[in-house]
């Protein structure tokens, strides 16, 4: 008998857990009018000029002189 009831409240805690995990998330649904990239306040001033020996970063890929990658000690 207490194999069923164990079985049974824990079916009862998942069903319960699942209901509220449903509703939070359908209370905090997506603000599609939420900005992505808010306005930075007090953003400093760029300098004048920049260095000559300045970090340049750039969104772009770099290819290399280098043997790939194949495997890792964890594959």
């Amino acid at each position: 008998m207490r194999p069923a009831r164990l079985k049974a409240a824990t079916t009862l805690l998942t069903v319960g857990f699942t209901c509220l995990a449903a509703l939070y998330v359908n209370a905090h649904v997506k603000n599609s009018a939420a900005p992505l990239h808010p306005a930075v306040v007090n953003r400093p001033s760029a300098p004048a000029s920049q260095p000559e020996s300045s970090l340049n970063l750039s969104p772009s890929v770099k290819t290399g002189d280098v043997t790939p990658v194949t495997s890792t000690y964890a594959s």
